[in-house]
């Protein structure tokens, strides 16, 4: 196993996976959020970004390993390394696991196979969906594929922000980033984002995972900063990352003040209109957490991505009896003291019951 917080997958074979699976966003992510992640590795070299966590589940210790992720996470997947076809079994005994609890999993993952090839018992449930723009085609017919409606507002807002000089710009370097980084923090904490107590400053952690995100994606060519101007203020903007074809939108923000002019919306209209022409780009994701998609991008959207939990058990005791609550319809982190009788008795009784409508 590789020790704690260790970037392990120099001179591995490259995986061309999502952002999340390279080694600048586990290093940041750790770094800010979770010091106690690393990357495990498998025998046959494939890295898997995780952490360890300890519950008590009906009165027992039941050992979890977690996908290293978190609200900030966009997707999730085996990092690098050799095929991953066989290391769950592997990383469940490794880590003295009863339980592999893996979020934000996209169905065209690697870890999908591999969790579905295991033969262990497991789990899954869609947790998120976002909207997802197509861009491989001509801006000029996805435009025309909107609801006219919707178009004509969209023209309409952006006729009025040009008539007052709105200004547009893409940044890419971290010298052109860091003198505007504190503005576009007070710009996202300027509405509701403050209120419900989620914006990005309001977060030492949040603050520094975005903060070197936004440094080392610079470095590496992919971080995309749009952002638009008014009288010399940011108004709106956007922390984008291109990646492997995808861009994905990680945060946005627009001040409170000219929420009704628009200025998220005319921003991505700029966005598009450079997306589209880069033909590098097939699509732009606009994330998300929830399991419904926001409804101002459900209105730019091609498609819709499904993100779901995994959850693998053991074949340890607690494993099977975790599955067994399982098999009844209770959510894994929301187990409870099984029936009044003998615990022996009833956890081989329940998975003797379920273990039919599963793989273990």
């Amino acid at each position: 196993m590789s020790e704690a917080g260790e970037i392990s997958d120099e001179g591995a074979p490259e995986y061309l996976g999502g952002f999340s699976t390279t080694a600048v966003w586990r290093d940041v992510w750790r770094s800010a959020f979770r010091p106690d992640a690393f990357d495990w590795i498998s025998s046959d070299g494939t890295i898997v970004p995780v952490y360890t966590t300890q519950r008590r589940v009906a009165g027992i210790p039941l050992r979890i390993v977690h996908s290293a992720t978190n609200e900030h996470t966009a997707s999730w997947d085996i990092a690098g390394g050799a095929n991953g076809e066989d290391f769950v079994r592997e990383l469940l005994v490794d880590t003295d696991c009863d339980m592999l609890v893996a979020d934000f999993v996209e169905d065209s993952a690697r870890v999908v196979d591999a969790i579905r090839g295991s033969g262990l018992a497991y789990r899954s449930r869609v947790t998120s969906r976002s909207s997802v723009t197509d861009c491989s085609g001509r801006i000029e017919d996805w435009w025309e594929s909107r609801v006219p409606k919707v178009r004509n507002d969209w023209r309409r807002r952006r006729h009025r922000l040009d008539e007052r000089g709105v200004q547009f710009a893409c940044e890419r370097s971290w010298s052109e980033v860091e003198p505007i980084f504190d503005e576009l923090l007070a710009v996202e904490g300027s509405g509701w984002k403050a209120e419900a107590g989620t914006a990005i400053r309001q977060s030492g952690a949040t603050t520094t995972f975005y903060r070197e995100l936004c440094r080392r994606a610079a470095e590496m060519g992919a971080l995309r900063l749009y952002h638009l101007r008014l009288d010399g203020r940011v108004v709106a903007f956007q922390i984008d990352i291109l990646w492997n074809g995808s861009v994905w939108n990680l945060k946005v923000g627009y001040l409170e003040e000219e929420r009704r002019s628009g200025v998220g919306v005319v921003l991505q209209q700029y966005v598009f209109e450079d997306v589209f022409a880069d033909l590098g780009v097939d699509r732009f994701d606009f994330l998300g957490g929830a399991l419904e998609p926001a409804l101002y991008t459900v209105r730019y959207a091609s498609e819709f991505l499904d993100r779901s939990r995994f959850t693998v058990f053991a074949p340890t005791w607690r494993g099977r009896l975790a599955w067994a609550r399982l098999g009844l319809g209770t959510d894994v982190l929301d187990l409870v003291r099984p029936p009044a009788r003998s615990l022996v008795a009833w956890t081989r009784s329940e998975f003797a019951s379920t273990r039919r409508q599963s793989p273990h």
